[in-house]
């Protein structure tokens, strides 16, 4: 079985530390920007209630932006890659092979399971068993390049059988990421 997983995985896999970390940075950086922003306005003699709004909806939008990079960062960083010996292809979301919880303790819980489980598909590969939440990849309808990122667009199949179209976006460095896409164009369809 062959496995493809980002580099920064593969390498020195820090997933746990990188999404905890970035949500309390982004929380740090937001309690900053409102208080030193609070400070500031009365200090510069600026109106009260538009430099307010101003304030909160720049902050807003920051912290949405950086939120929504680091989830990014995190499927990214969880996608992985299976060829078989049959050369059947998988696509693998390892998020989705840890329990969910619904609060933060929980959720730094599903994070460090998930780091584990990153760790043991990279040194033992999955010899014994394919995950249930593994997608079988038919039929490749578009390869996209964009900036050296790939969009890939594709008929999957899940372990219901049920079949559907998905998105997969393959972004930063990967292993051998000529190989994965060699594998992806055998399947792509004309």
């Amino acid at each position: 079985m062959k496995i493809w997983m980002s580099s920064s995985t593969s390498r020195d896999n820090r997933y746990s530390l990188h999404i905890i970390g970035g949500i309390f940075g982004i929380v740090l950086v937001m309690m900053v920007l409102v208080v030193a922003g609070t400070l500031l306005i009365p200090w510069l003699g600026l109106p009260r209630e538009i430099s307010s709004l101003i304030l909160c909806l720049a902050v807003t939008g920051l912290i949405t932006w950086l939120a929504f990079r680091l989830g990014k960062k995190s499927v990214q960083d969880t996608l992985v890659f299976l060829l078989t010996d049959q050369q059947d292809l998988f696509v693998l979301d390892s998020r989705q092979l840890t329990p969910y919880h619904r609060n933060f303790i929980g959720f730094i819980q599903d994070t460090m399971k998930t780091q584990k489980l990153l760790d043991q598909i990279n040194q033992y590969g999955l010899k014994e068993f394919l995950p249930s939440s593994a997608e079988l990849i038919g039929e490749v309808l578009q390869i996209q390049e964009k900036q050296q990122n790939y969009q890939i667009i594709c008929r999957v199949t899940k372990s219901n059988l049920r079949e559907y179209t998905k998105k997969i976006r393959i972004a930063g460095e990967w292993d051998d990421l000529p190989a994965l896409l060699s594998e992806l164009e055998k399947r792509k369809v004309s």
